[in-house]
Parts: C-alpha cells; structure tokens; sequence
C-alpha cells in the first residue's frame, strides 16, 4: 500500500476526475479535496514506467481519502498527457451515500473532462438514478448522457425498475435540470409513451421550469387543460405563471408573486382573470337547491385580484396591507376552494401600528365588498379607522390597575347616514387576593361617545355618556399525583378546577336617537350574574430528554343569569320569564395521538332541547386506519353528518370513503370513494365523487421526482 498526502498526485486526480464532479451537494465539494487529508492507494500491482512516464495499477485497485472510495480492476495515468483510464467494475460512493460505477471511466486531467462507459449514477438525497451507454462530464456541474435512462425507482442494475424514462439524449445540470429528447416512458422496460421532450429537476429545491400539468373532462368545463411555470427570479423572489384552457367554458390564467426584500418586508400578490364562454350556461349548474343565494353580477370578464405586504418602517411602526378585490359576487361559487364558496363579504384593509410597553396604535383603512348585495352603495366604509389601547396596567404604584380601548372612526357610503366617531372607555380595577384563596377584581368602566354625522335629521353633533361595572371572582383548586418513579412515560397527572363568577351591569341609556354604524353605538341595559366551572387534566410525560405535557380532559361549562328579564314587569299572562340564558358547554377528551373526542353545544333550559351542538370522533391506528365521524345540528336550521374513514388493506394499498349527508333533507350532499395505490416511486389514486348536480370520476399517477404527470377525470349527470 502507498500513502499519499498532496491531493495533485495521480490517484486523487483520477478518484476526483468524475465522482468529486458528480455530487449533488454543491456545498460539499470543497470539502473533499484538503491538503492535510491522505490518500491511500491499494492494489495487487503498482509499478511505474520512467520512459514512457506512465504509471500503472492492477488488480484489486482501491482509492481512499476520508469517507470517499473509489475502486477498479486497473487503471493507467499517461502523465505526459494527463489522462487516466480506469477498466473494470468501477464502483464509487461519497460521504453523502452518492454513487457512481461503470465499466470504463477516462479523464482528461489538464481539461477536467471525463467520460464513463455503460455509466450509473445514484443520487441518494434526491433517490434518483441516471443510466447511459456513454456518460461525459463537459463542466463542472453539467453532462451529457447517450442513451440514458432516469428514474426514482430503487432496483438492481440489472433488473427493470416499475417505471423509466429512456432517451436518446440528455443534458443534465447538477442542481438544475435534466433536458432529454426523444423520450420512452417505459414500464417494466416495456415503452408505452413517446415524449418528445422531457425535462426534470435532479434537485429538490426551488427551480425554474413547467409544474405538472392537469387534464380532465366534466359536464361543465368540458375538456380541460391546466398547466403552470414557476419562475425562481432570485433567492428572495419567485413566480408563478398558470394557464386554464377549459373547452365548454373559456380560458383563463394568472399569475403569484412571492417576495422578500428584507427581514420585516415581504409581500404576495395574485391575480386571476377567466374569460366565461356563456355565464347563464354557468349559472344553470349551481341552480340546484344547493345553490348560495348571490346577486347575478358576473359577466364574461372574471378576476381576482390579492395583494398581501408585510414591512417594518422607521420608528418603530409596522405597515400592512391586506387587497382582496373580486370583478362580480358570484366570483367564490365558482371559483372558490373550501369555506371560500359560502364567503359573504370581503376586506381590505391598509394599517399602520406601533406598540410600546403599555400602549398600543392601530390607524387602518377598511374597505368592505358585501357579496350578498349588488349594489354596495349602503355599505358602510371605515376610512380610517384610529384604536388606541392601553393594557391593564398598575396606576402610579396604587394598587388600582388601568386600562383603555379607544378610537376614532370616520364612517363613509354613498346612501345613508356617514360621519365621524370618537369612542372612550377607559377602565379602572382593583385586583384583590384575600388570603391568597380567590381572586376579587372589581371594576368600573366610564364610556364616552361623541358623534359628528352627516345626513343626519337629528342634528350634526351628538353624544353618549355611560357607563358599565363588574366584579369578577375567581379561586383555582390544584391536584398533582406522581405516578412514575423512573423518569420514563407519564410521570405527573395535574387536576385544575377553576369556578368564575361575574356580576356585569350597565345603566339604562336612551339611545334611539343616535346614529347606528355598529354594535358600538347601541349598548343593551344589563344587570347579569354570569359563572362558569373550568376543569383540566393535563399528563406531562419524560421521554429522558425532554419533557411534554397533554391535555387528557378538558371541560368548560357556562351560563348568565339576566336580573333585568328576572325582574321585569309581565304584561300578559302568556309572557314569561326567561332570565336563564341557554347552558352552554364545551368538552375535549384527547388521551393519545390515536383518540379524540370533542362535543360542544347550548341546551335550552326552558324547552329542555338542545339549540345546537358539534360532536366528532377520530380515531387512529400505527398502521394508517383511520376514522372521523363529526355531527352538527343547529334548531330550525340544519343538521349534518359528516363520514369518512380510511383502510390500509395492505402497506401499499389504501381505501377511503366519505360522506356528508343532510339529515334535515335526508339526502347525501357528497360521497366520495377512493383508492390508492403506493410504490416506492409512484402512486396513484382513484375517486369516485357523487355530489347532487354531478358525478366525478379521477384517476391521477404521480411519479417520486416528478409529480402528477396525468390524470383523468369525468363528470357526468346534471345539467
């Protein structure tokens, strides 16, 4: 064995010439080649040749320098032209698991190329793997591959890996792109595909190219083609292009651009326009009984428009900004994705805050768009809109505690009565703990109101003084119990009760006469006693290393008594007294990551029925079963069951079902069932969608390192 330190000599040339190159691992590079570093060099047979000035090695050749080994049966340096050949069962790995073998391997050292025949390169970070009959290494992070294969498939060499790609030709750039061209996408080495051209990422970070596209059919749309191109501008910026070719329906795009240009400023901003074929032919297929009821406003011409920004200005201000802007009303109910559909209003709002230790800042501008109205003429506007708070804060070293909520607001819309207000309410408190058992916190609230309003028959300047007190008293009892000894799995179990009683009251102030902008203007006589039971049990467990704790039961139970409807006067005899609000409460039963149980509602004391409630159940298994019952039901409006579990028949194979089903209606809203499928490189999923207007049918296959490379989708029934 010969031991060589300096990195310039025969053997690190030689192992470095194609394997150094080929690690995806940028970083990484540098690393490997240190002068203090030694190399060893092994083999049956080293001998040198001083006229020629060759050197040769055989049998058993092995070269190693820290975590990198590179092997073959021989190889020569001819040191007057620099080039190194190494023969026979090339086998190469790095110190990141990348590995690189071949049958012949020839670089030329003075121009730091190099070519390896009947080549395999693994990627183990990105699990990818790159064939070729002939590998050549034309910089110092790019190649060329004649008759090379790609895949994420894990197999023998030898043996056909579930999917491929071969091609005739191919660039590759590591860290960037591979670029092929006359392409067979081939399972299990059959071909069943041509592609033109193909292109890939080799590294799983942001790059510029064309996203998976989309194709499928429906009723509605007709055959549809949706495909996108993400632009990586720089480190701090990107983009997103996006095409929609809907046959039956029109044509649309857009665009998302994401920006950072330093800490504390960032923004997104998204726009989207779709240009309808026939907007009644839309509208006929959501005019079921399913359909939200919005105004006709749409016509051909559809966008959206988003712009979210984030900056820190000087002194210590924060500006943001919030545009949601939408071209008609009915705008969500086609093109909205979850909750968005049932959307009633939209805002948009420029502000600027700044906080200090106890005070805080706000001046926003707020611009509603009410969806449920055509004409937004009576909406009201808040530009601006001027809070100043102070936090419950000790006044002057007393024992009295201060804190306020103030602002300032100019009202405006073109119909209706508009103007300014200016709203006070300053609080003052007194936190007792008498014999450190409860907790008594008196208060009193003193509220003034002044308005100054246009349109206005009562007069421009108006005011308001009033008033509002309380006592808030509180005690927290708490239990913890031992119960492991040797520092392992649930060591602690802590039981906290936490009962509350408030009396709130506020005078009875005439207010008819004021002007109406929002809840702040109109404050109902009270005179209330409100309690409320709290209780927790919460494990903390000890792994060895690190401590967590868990909620196993948590419980919440609450109800007002109103002694302004208790003492009121009964005017007929059919009248009765309600002063008992509804009884409400709220439980959470979490005991492990495989149960949870919640259950929340309001019961009605009076009629003795419960005016609504949410009840769910989830369970789960280690192997990926799943279950997920939830019920809603609110009085004389509806009730739901929502269904859905999910089978693992086998490791690679999954069925799901879900259905929403109307129990007011008695009929299923939607139904869903599916099936997937899950190789180590690809998957595919299979659904069956019911819904009232229409059945979908989606089949979609994604491939490990390329994404969703097709789909097919039907919808049929309907319109």
């Amino acid at each position: 064995m010969v031991a060589l330190t300096r990195p310039k000599t025969l053997f690190v040339l030689f192992f470095l010439s194609f394997f150094f190159f080929s690690t995806l691992d940028a970083s990484s590079r540098d690393e490997l080649l240190q002068e203090d570093q030694p190399v060893e060099i092994s083999a049956d047979i080293i001998t040198h040749d001083r006229e020629s000035n060759i050197l040769h090695a055989a049998g058993h050749v092995t070269v190693v320098q820290g975590a990198v080994t590179i092997s073959a049966d021989s190889m020569v340096f001819d040191r007057d032209k620099g080039v190194i050949t190494a023969d026979g069962h090339i086998e190469g790995s790095d110190e990141g698991g990348n590995l690189l073998s071949g049958d012949r391997l020839t670089f030329d050292v003075n121009r730091s190329t190099s070519v390896i025949v009947n080549g395999r390169l693994f990627f183990k970070g990105e699990n990818v793997y790159l064939t070729g009959d002939e590998i050549r290494k034309t910089g110092r992070e790019t190649y060329e591959i004649d008759r090379g294969t790609f895949t994420t498939c894990d197999c023998d060499r030898e043996a056909n890996p579930a999917w491929s790609i071969y091609s005739k030709s191919a660039d590759v750039e590591v860290g960037g792109f591979l670029k092929a061209w006359h392409n067979y996408f081939r399972i299990k080495g059959t071909p069943v595909l041509y592609i033109p051209y193909f292109a890939a990422p080799i590294k799983r970070e942001r790059q510029t190219g064309f996203l998976a596209p989309g194709l499928g059919y429906s009723s509605l749309r007709g055959t549809t083609l949706y495909n996108s191109f993400f632009w990586a501008i720089s480190r701090s910026t990107d983009a997103t292009l996006f095409l929609e070719v809907e046959t039956e329906r029109g044509v649309g795009g857009g665009l998302e651009y994401r920006y950072i240009r330093r800490v504390g400023s960032e923004g997104e901003f998204t726009f989207h326009y779709f240009r309808e074929r026939d907007i009644d032919r839309v509208r006929s297929f959501r005019a079921d009984g399913t359909n939200l009821s919005r105004p006709e406003t749409a016509d051909e011409g559809r966008f959206l428009l988003r712009y979210s920004h984030l900056e820190k200005v000087p002194f210590g201000f924060v500006f943001k900004a919030d545009i949601n802007i939408v071209s008609d009303d009915e705008y969500f109910l086609d093109f909205g994705m979850g909750d968005e559909r049932s959307l009633e209003s939209l805002e948009s709002t420029l502000s600027l805050s700044r906080s200090w230790h106890d005070y805080n800042l706000v001046i926003e501008f707020r611009l509603f768009d009410n969806l449920l109205v055509g004409d937004d003429s009576g909406t009201l506007q808040a530009l601006p809109k001027v809070t100043f708070t102070r936090s419950n804060q000790r006044l002057f070293g007393t024992p009295l505690y201060l804190s306020m909520e103030s602002s300032f607001v100019n009202f405006e819309r073109q119909e209706g009565i508009e103007g300014q207000r200016l709203d006070v309410h300053p609080r003052l408190s007194l936190p007792m703990n008498p014999g450190g058992y409860v907790e008594i916190t008196p208060s009193i609230a003193p509220r003034g109101t002044f308005y100054w309003s246009k349109r206005n028959v009562e007069g421009r300047y108006q005011d308001r003084f009033i008033y509002d007190a309380s006592v808030d008293i509180t005690t927290t009892f708490v239990k913890v119990a031992s119960l492991s000894s040797d520092g392992d799995g649930l060591e602690k179990v802590r039981h906290t009760i936490r009962p509350r009683l408030t009396y709130t009251y506020t005078p009875d102030v005439s207010q008819e006469n004021l002007p109406s902008f929002d809840t702040v203007d109109r404050t109902t006589h009270k005179s209330e006693v409100a309690y409320s039971l709290n209780s927790i049990l919460t494990g903390r467990f000890n792994d060895g290393e690190s401590r967590s704790y868990r909620d196993f039961v948590y419980f919440d139970i609450r109800q007002r008594y109103d002694v302004v409807e208790a003492t009121r006067k009964v005017t007929v005899p059919t009248d009765k007294r309600r002063p008992f609000s509804d009884l409400q409460g709220e439980i959470i039963i979490d005991p492990s990551e495989r149960f949870t149980f919640t259950a929340k509602g309001s019961y009605d004391v009076y009629d003795g029925v419960m005016e609504d409630y949410d009840t769910s159940v989830a369970l789960r298994d280690r192997r990926g079963d799943r279950l997920d019952v939830s019920y809603r039901f609110i009085k004389d409006e509806n009730e739901f069951l929502d269904f859905s579990a999910g089978v693992k028949v086998v490791k690679s194979l999954g069925l799901s079902y879900r259905n929403r089903f109307s129990l007011d209606a008695s009929k299923s809203i939607e139904t869903v069932y599916g099936l997937e499928y899950a190789h180590q490189c690809w998957s595919t999923n299979f659904t069956y969608t019911r819904k009232l207007d229409e059945n979908i049918v989606l089949l979609t296959i994604d491939l490990l390192g390329i994404g969703n490379v097709g789909g097919f989708s039907s919808a049929f029934g309907g319109k």
